[in-house]
């Protein structure tokens, strides 16, 4: 009777889809990266997006509203806040805001799609073989997600990117897959086997299923990830952006949700970020400016 219910729900599964893949982020004041970021997606193969806006207050839709009308992105306006991080509360309050996003575009969004990668708008997704995506999960179809690995850039000692030019060609220096950060992982799901999103990083399945590695191992509701390669999959994490960016966004914003932190605590973290160069994503420069400049 189970092998019966699940086939019906896999034949349901395939004729409700509008789509292979796709991706669901929530972001906030991401307006110069957003084109970027979205092209070189479609480049992977990704055929939608459904971003949830909290609260931005810069250009976002001037930059969203072409993909809105050729109906490649869905926009949702998340306007959920968090209170400002204490000794106690540490990041929990921005995390939720994170889930509780993510759980809704499962619950709205989740049967129209195969795949779903959940990622954030500094993260690029990829296959360094050049493989699309939707090519690379076709091995993956019985189980409810892939966990990807990945690997965290600094700023290249860039004091800030020229406008227009491209995050993936920029920033080379990256950590030596030492540091506590680059055993984090993002899933790429299939709506139809998650039962529910448990964090930013893992969806829980749905019985019968599990979620595995590149190596189709087992990985559980821990997002540190000690085992996972970058070899065929990836996320090219770009946390830092320039130093601009660094000093007076990131640290500012991760203080409106975190400990309070100084530019001074993070610069043996931000060495580790520039410490070898990486080109795995420069295959992809040519096709991103071809995109860009049409």
């Amino acid at each position: 009777m189970r092998i019966i219910i699940l086939l019906l729900l896999s034949v349901h599964s395939l004729f409700s889809e509008k789509y292979e893949l796709s991706i669901l982020a929530i972001f906030k004041n991401e307006a110069p990266y957003l084109k970027e970021w979205i092209e070189f997606h479609k480049i992977q193969g990704v055929e939608h997006f459904y971003l949830y806006n909290n609260n931005s207050t810069d250009e976002y839709l001037e930059v969203l509203q072409p993909y809105i009308l050729d109906a490649e992105v869905t926009l949702v306006d998340w306007d959920v806040n968090y209170q400002p991080a204490t000794k106690f509360t540490e990041k929990v309050e921005w995390e939720l805001v994170q889930r509780n996003a993510y759980q809704n575009g499962l619950d709205l969004y989740g049967e129209e799609t195969k795949w779903m990668a959940v990622i954030d708008l500094d993260e690029f997704l990829f296959c360094p073989t050049g493989m699309k995506l939707y090519d690379f999960l076709k091995r993956y179809d019985n189980y409810a997600s892939v966990a990807v690995s990945q690997l965290c850039f600094g700023t290249s000692h860039i004091k800030k990117l020229a406008k227009e030019s491209l995050t993936i060609e920029n920033f080379i220096l990256c950590s030596n897959l030492s540091h506590e950060r680059d055993f984090y992982y993002k899933s790429i799901i299939q709506p139809a086997k998650i039962e529910f999103a448990k964090t930013a990083h893992y969806f829980f399945p749905k019985s019968g299923y599990i979620s595995v590695d590149s190596r189709h191992r087992q990985v559980n509701h821990d997002y540190l990830y000690r085992e996972g390669k970058i070899d065929q999959i990836r996320v090219n994490h770009y946390w830092t952006r320039d130093e601009t960016y660094l000093n007076e966004k990131k640290i500012k914003s991760r203080n409106r949700r975190r400990s309070y932190q100084t530019a001074r605590s993070f610069e043996s973290f931000i060495l580790t970020l520039n410490s070898k160069k990486d080109f795995a994503i420069q295959q992809f420069v040519p096709f991103l400016k071809e995109k860009l400049n049409k």
